[in-house]
């Protein structure tokens, strides 16, 4: 069976739902899912056009129901195309030779219609899909740019090879890859030569493991399979076990510390390991909570990460950011609580405007953040920071610090 998908906005939207930033659902990371239940499941997914929901049933049953997606795909044109695609992906992935055959033809078809078979391979992500992938590498790596790029959208140019290089990074944080290029490599369509030369250099031979193979936890191996998967909430449910085995999986998961486009994978990583007692990852989240500014990304991931972490020593970094927030840029609600109306603000000019905005969405996510991980909090989750709220929260935790009591944390507070 094959398909013929025509370019949206570099096919993101119709990927196989498996990006970092997509909502937990029921079964997600729970690992419950039986294979008596997978018809049904599978049915009721493909009725929906819910691809997501097809990927996650494939990566929640231990041994791969390929036979159930089979004749899945045999009835591919009753189905949506997001759920055509899904089908022929996750064959390819259980190693279906003829999907995998169909992926690589379509590959090399269409120079205008290879993004999303591109980001399925990515998905694939094992020895096979990486050889389809330096093939086509090695294909167009002496091709001039005019001949490979092309327009998407209007103003976004797409080369083929970087994606190839993104897709080859966020593989890279999944699976154990032997001798990976270094750091920094997804910058270009150069950094594809790069990871052609790896290639060559490892034999055209087995260069990938997943990391679940050898793990005999059954429920953990099912989360280190959905980290394989995509999932990479999986990963803050492997923290919230505190199992020391846990603990020793994580750590074989690669890290990227360039947080390049598998970022949420090295988030999530950080938050897992310092919760189950890694102080040097603690200790780095932590840290990021005191930026030079706090537009940096990594400011807002480490308030999340904090509130996911939960205890003391959560509690205390996000109240030392308060602490440093007050002191460098002074809180950005300058009314007091109980006044009924807002004091009218100075003219600012546009970028002073937007890093006060952004101020204060940083002290209002610390500020919510805090109330949700102590027992009676002395503020609302909807505090404005303002000097008076900070400075409330500041004398609270000087005087309860050594007997306040904690809420459990949650398993996944962002993604």
């Amino acid at each position: 069976m094959r398909y013929v998908l025509r370019p949206y906005s570099r096919f993101l939207f119709l990927s196989l739902a498996l990006s970092c930033s997509a909502a937990t659902s029921l079964f997600a990371q729970k690992c419950r899912l039986s294979t008596t239940d997978v018809p049904e499941q599978l049915a009721a997914a493909a009725t929906a056009c819910d691809s997501r929901r097809l990927s996650e049933v494939a990566a929640d049953v231990d041994k791969a129901p390929i036979s159930e997606f089979r004749r899945l795909s045999n009835k591919g044109s009753s189905y949506c195309l997001q759920v055509q695609r899904s089908v022929r992906t996750i064959l390819a992935k259980f190693g279906d030779k003829d999907a995998l055959d169909t992926l690589e033809q379509e590959l090399n078809k269409d120079i205008l219609n290879n993004v999303a078979v591109i980001e399925d391979l990515g998905v694939v992500g094992d020895d096979n899909a990486i050889a389809i992938l330096m093939r086509f590498v090695r294909r167009l790596q002496d091709m001039p740019p005019e001949n490979r790029t092309y327009l998407s959208g209007g103003d976004t140019l797409i080369d083929p090879l970087r994606q190839v290089s993104e897709v080859m990074r966020k593989i890279s944080m999944r699976r154990a890859l032997k001798d990976v290029p270094g750091t920094g490599l997804y910058i270009g369509s150069a950094d594809a030569r790069v990871w052609l030369e790896w290639w060559n250099a490892r034999g055209n031979g087995t260069v990938s493991s997943a990391i679940f193979e050898d793990v005999s936890d059954v429920h953990l191996r099912c989360l280190a399979r959905k980290v394989e998967w995509g999932f990479s909430n999986a990963i803050l449910e492997m923290g919230a076990t505190d199992s020391p085995v846990a603990l020793s999986i994580l750590r074989r998961f690669p890290r990227d510390p360039d947080r390049g486009p598998a970022a949420t994978i090295e988030h999530n990583l950080e938050a897992a390991l310092a919760r189950l007692g890694d102080q040097g990852e603690f200790n780095k989240i932590a840290q990021e909570t005191k930026p030079d500014s706090p537009t940096d990304p990594s400011s807002t991931h480490s308030i999340y990460e904090l509130r996911y972490i939960g205890g003391r020593s959560a509690v205390e970094a996000l109240i030392n950011a308060l602490r440093i927030q007050l002191q460098s840029v002074g809180a950005i609600a300058p009314e007091s609580s109980t006044q009924k109306t807002k004091r009218k603000k100075p003219h600012q000019s546009i970028n002073d405007r937007i890093l006060t905005e952004r101020n204060e969405s940083f002290q209002k996510s610390i500020l919510a953040a805090l109330a949700s991980m102590v027992k009676n909090p002395p503020l609302s989750s909807t505090a404005s920071p303002s000097t008076e709220n900070i400075q409330e929260w500041l004398d609270w935790w000087a005087k309860n610090r050594d007997t306040a009591q904690f809420v459990k944390p949650p398993v996944s507070t962002y993604e």
